[in-house]
């Protein structure tokens, strides 16, 4: 479980560090002033998308567990 969600917040980092350098790129003063407005502006954007994020990827990674367990326990029940 730790994994995943160092892969979520690392990947939610990327995300976010990527997608604003574009709109920083086409939409903002090329300043560091215009840098620091564009990133900061998109900070709540940030934690809204990591728990989206982080929601759907602890469900799917239990719903797979629990799938593997099921699938394991009528396996060795059919024999």
């Amino acid at each position: 479980m730790g994994r995943v969600i160092k892969s979520i917040v690392i990947i939610n980092i990327i995300y976010w560090l990527l997608t604003n350098y574009i709109c920083y790129i086409y939409w903002y003063e090329h300043t560091l002033q215009g840098f620091l407005r564009c990133y900061i502006l998109a900070i709540p954007f940030f934690f809204s998308a990591l728990l989206k994020t982080g929601v759907i990827g602890v469900l799917t990674y239990e719903m797979f567990g629990m799938w593997g367990r099921i699938t394991s326990k009528q396996s060795k029940t059919s024999c």
